[in-house]
């Protein structure tokens, strides 16, 4: 706003008035008139801008800069937008990953047990047990990553609201 105006101000013809002074030494050996005594210059000046081309052109880049910021801005808000989408389905993803590996979990030490039952009756070799056990491992593992990611989402979106700012 405040370039187009400049511009627009320099398309408008300019008149200026001024007084010069010049400080003069006196020089010996040197005989005339006023010899040594400073003299002032009056001074006007008239700028008629003839090629207007130049002025519209500093018009139209000020309107275009204008346009290109408001384009930055509305980019920079739909980028803050996805984000804050993005983390809040992160949110979500991992409260329902740690519910489904909460799950697994239950599910899984409740076959080890029977498991467990089966071997003490010799129906069920160790090595069942043991993978069973190896699973149950890698569902725990599971579940904690999902709190990890859940509370890294939770942070996001924190950041991203502005809450907590200080």
């Amino acid at each position: 706003m405040a370039q187009e105006a400049v511009a627009v101000k320099q398309r408008m013809p300019s008149l200026g008035v001024g007084v010069e002074y010049i400080v003069v030494a006196e020089r010996p050996g040197m005989t005339f008139e006023d010899n040594g005594k400073d003299s002032y210059m009056p001074m006007v000046s008239v700028s008629l801008p003839i090629y207007r081309k130049k002025y519209d052109a500093s018009i139209k880049e000020a309107r275009y800069m204008q346009q290109s910021y408001k384009a930055m801005k509305q980019a920079t808000g739909n980028m803050l937008i996805a984000e804050f989408e993005m983390a809040r389905y992160e949110l979500d993803r991992s409260r329902e990953e740690f519910m489904l590996y909460g799950q697994q979990v239950t599910r899984t030490q409740q076959v080890i047990d029977l498991l467990m039952t089966s071997f003490g009756n010799g129906d069920t070799g160790i090595e069942e047990i043991l993978r069973m056990q190896q699973d149950l491992l890698k569902y725990k593992l599971n579940e904690v990553t999902s709190i990890k990611n859940y509370y890294l989402a939770y942070a996001r979106l924190q950041y991203l609201a502005g809450a907590n700012a200080r």
